[in-house]
């Protein structure tokens, strides 16, 4: 039986030019909103463009859902966030002043960490140890 997926949002709270203190300080804050708003999601580590960061795996039901997470994105300055259908088609979703983009870049599938060096952007759940990439 194949695994029942959920749409998802990955997205973090970290900007590549703060400091870790400031970093883990919005990490924390994009946490408890999430809390907060009664999300579900997996803590992850993602690397994009050379930079480790923490970010969220966060599942959503509806399209109000979908805009709230874009809209914590925005208020922590994040130029994108990764979108995945059920069948982890990722597109790339940035809603600015030009208005909305959506860019389709491939499925998520899981990987190896040799894989993942290759990649410029991936993510690694330490739940199941397991790293991810869009291929």
């Amino acid at each position: 039986m194949r695994p029942i997926n959920k749409k998802c949002v990955i997205l973090s709270a970290e900007l590549d030019f703060q400091t870790p203190v400031v970093n883990k300080q919005d990490t924390d804050r994009l946490e408890n909103y999430l809390i907060m708003d009664n999300f579900r999601y997996k803590t992850l580590i993602g690397c994009y463009k050379g930079n480790t960061e923490a970010s969220f795996l966060v599942e959503y039901d509806n399209i109000n859902e979908m805009v709230t997470l874009n809209k914590l994105a925005q208020h922590f300055d994040q130029e994108t966030i990764l979108l995945l259908d059920e069948d982890r088609n990722a597109v790339i979703y940035n809603e600015s002043d030009n208005g909305l983009t959506q860019i389709p870049i491939g499925k998520l599938r899981n990987i190896t960490p040799k894989q993942a060096q290759k990649l410029d952007a991936w993510s690694y759940c330490p739940i199941n140890d397991q790293y991810y990439g869009v291929l």
